[in-house]
Parts: structure tokens; sequence; C-alpha cells
């Protein structure tokens, strides 16, 4: 978006504040505000132990504050602040708070100067200074399904451009060996990428009564599925969104596993299958206190039933029911070094063993301080053709370095 300075007003040249995290799950929310007078607007909110002019504040520093409302502290606040190309300032404030915080703080900014604004007529302003890959990441901060995947978002921008700009150093200086091992690892990263900004599908599957729903309702932190004594109490599948680790999940809560005559549980198991079949992983319920059965489930302790799909997801067996004594037959299976995981639905135990295990089998661990990499389809290409121009057998590096460079400004064509 740009603006005639003829045509400014004292509302129009007024900064511009938004919030770009989307209210879900997570308990980080993301404010920008931009323009040439936002350190001045923004700072009359902020309290800081040091001295604190974010007009000349480091590009790269990141300054823990104190959101305050005259003499009443409202919330910690992590502020950092950019200028691109003698462009607009653009200060990014990171606040812990939820929906009403961020409420009170955007109030606060418009008291103090600021013009509050939809994220989309934020993210163009704030796009006049922004390099191509700026570009194309803040939008997506507006569809992120967890505010810690939109504070990483936010901060990608930079790190991947520092990331980028450090690649075409080390093409430059002859070291295309390394430059590879970073550009493979960047590649490969992607694919987590791709599951922090999409979610996870974990389809919970299992017979009858063995405490699916009582398990979705203790990882949700709430109780949204029914549970009940009675076996068959779920006859169709059900979502249940929530968050891991700042990782979006649905748990999808499916119909009891058995041998059934009745049409309507005939079809309910039918489509317990189909969900199984496109997960990203089918979690196996069984339960401790009533004998094993190995057949019992298709998924218990194996590769899954796709069916007719190529895809065949990842399976993690869980023993619930362990706050209750175990059937005898269970001595061997939990003994094994490659048992189940075993679990209480009911008071929590091991459960946080399970979250780890799933974020662990997506590849997420330590994904806030660790996970670099490209986020969208050019992006990716981008960093797929610069390492393939490195191939050891026949390096290009001046390729290699001209997909690069177009991974921050594309080449215009006429």
């Amino acid at each position: 978006m740009v603006h005639d300075p003829a045509n400014r007003t004292p509302e129009t040249d007024a900064p511009i504040a938004a919030c770009l995290t989307p209210p879900a799950m997570g308990g980080v929310a993301v404010i920008q505000v931009v323009g040439s007078d936002a350190p001045r607007v923004v700072g009359k909110c902020l309290r800081s132990r040091r001295p604190l002019d974010l007009a000349t504040m480091d590009p790269g520093e990141i300054r823990l504050c104190r959101w305050v409302n005259g003499d009443e502290v409202i919330d910690d606040a992590l502020v950092t602040v950019r200028q691109d190309r003698g462009g607009p300032f653009i200060v990014e404030i990171s606040l812990h708070g939820g929906p009403r915080i961020v409420q009170r703080a955007l109030l606060m900014l418009q008291q103090a100067g600021a013009r509050v604004v939809e994220p989309e007529e934020l993210l163009d302003e704030a796009c006049t200074a922004a390099n191509a890959m700026e570009r194309e990441i803040l939008p997506l901060l507006l569809k992120a399904k967890t505010r810690a995947a939109a504070v990483w978002l936010a901060k990608l921008v930079q790190k991947l451009t520092d990331r980028i700009k450090a690649l075409l150093d080390l093409i430059e200086s002859g070291e295309e060996t390394l430059a590879r091992q970073e550009l493979a690892a960047l590649c490969q990263a992607s694919e987590q990428a791709k599951k922090l900004l999409t979610g996870l599908r974990v389809v919970v599957v299992g017979a009858p009564n063995t405490g699916k729903s009582t398990l979705i309702n203790s990882l949700a932190g709430r109780e949204q599925a029914i549970v009940s004594e009675l076996p068959g109490t779920t006859r169709d599948w059900v979502e249940h969104p929530t968050a891991i680790d700042g990782v979006p999940v649905v748990f999808v809560d499916t119909a009891g596993i058995h041998d059934a005559t009745d049409p309507i549980e005939q079809e309910a198991i039918r489509r317990t299958h189909q969900q199984a079949s496109v997960a990203d992983i089918v979690l196996s319920v069984a339960d401790l206190t009533i004998p094993f059965e190995p057949g019992r489930s298709p998924y218990w302790m194996a590769g899954g039933d796709s069916g007719t799909s190529a895809h065949v997801p990842t399976v993690v067996a869980v023993a619930n029911k362990s706050d209750l004594p175990p059937h005898p037959s269970w001595q061997d299976v939990l003994s094994a070094e490659t048992g189940p995981l075993r679990i209480s639905a009911l008071t929590s135990a091991g459960l946080n063993d399970l979250e780890t295990t799933l974020v662990r089998m997506t590849g997420l661990t330590g994904w806030r301080q660790n996970l670099l990499a490209p986020v969208t389809p050019r992006q990716v290409e981008c960093c797929r053709a610069a390492l393939s121009a490195l191939d050891a057998r026949q390096a290009d590096p001046q390729t290699a370095s001209r997909w690069l460079k177009n991974l921050l400004e594309p080449e215009t064509r006429g």
C-alpha cells in the first residue's frame, strides 16, 4: 500500500497497528506497529530496566520490557524493531496474555496515537519495505493455527533472510560443500515446517470402552467428548482441535472396533478405518484391565490398515487404565522393550510422555529454537534448485547463487 505524502492527514500519517496472530491455541500474541512514528508511540506503553530508544535499536536485538498503563503492569513483552531501506519503522511486540490483554494493548496503542487496522492493511503497509521472502511469510501469520507458530513465522522472516545471505557468502568464498550441507538441511526441514503450519491429524482407535474419549478430553485439556461406562458411546468420528507444545493437533475420536452385526455399527466401524487411513498418526488404545488380544485392533503395534490408500500412517500403541491393576496377560507385553506406552487417561499419568512421543514422531522436538526452513512452495523450489546446482559431481555455483538471490527478490521477467 503506497500513500501519497501530499494527501496525508494526521489520521493517515499515524502509525498503524494490528494483531497478526489468530485467536487460536497457544499463549503468545504478536502485535505489529508500522510507521515513521511507531517507536515513539509504542514507547509510551513500555517500561524497561535499561534506557530504551526504539528508534535506535539494532534490528537483531530483542528487548524484554513491561507493557504498562501508567503504573499498572499489563504484561511482559518482547520487542523488536527494524527499518528496511529507509522505509517505515516496524515495531513488533510479543505479549503472553490472552485475547483480553491483546484488546487492551491495541486500545492503549490507539490512545497513544496509533490507528488500529485489520491485519491485511498492516501487512500491505509493512511490505512496502520488505523483500520477497517477507512478503510471502507475513500473510501466513494470519493463517497460523497456533500463536506459537505465528511467533515462529514472525521471527523466521529475519532468520531465513540471514541464512540465505550467509549461504551466498559461502558460495562466493568457495565453501560449496558446506553450503550444500546447509541447503540440504533447509530442504529437509521444510517438511517439518509444513506439519507445523498445517497441523497434525491424530486418529484415536481401539475397541469399545477402552477410554478413547476420556483420553482425548485429557489431551485436549477440556471435556469435549461424551464419555460413558457403556461401550459404544461414540457412534461416529468427531474432531477435537488442540495444541501440543504449540503444534496444532486435531484428535479424531472414533467408534470402537469390534465384530458387529448391526448395520449402523458396521458403518461406524467402516468410518473409523476410513479416518485412520488418512491420519498422520493413529493412536491405538487398549485396555490394561482386560485380557490382551493382539488381534483386537488391526492397528495394535502394527503399521496400520490403509485400505486402498497409498498413505500408511504411523501407529502409536498405548495401554490405558494404568491406574487399575493390569490383567496378568499383559505382563510380557508391558515388559517388552518395544512395548506400548502405559498411560491413565483418567489420572493423566503418562500423558506427558505420550505428548512428547507425538511431537518427536513429527520431527518437531525443539522446533521453537531449532526449526529453520522455507515455508512457501516458491521458497522450497528455490532452495531445492540451488541444492541441485551444487551437486558435488557437477557443481554450478553461479546457478546456485542465482536461485538463492531469486529467493530474496524474484527476477523480473519481461
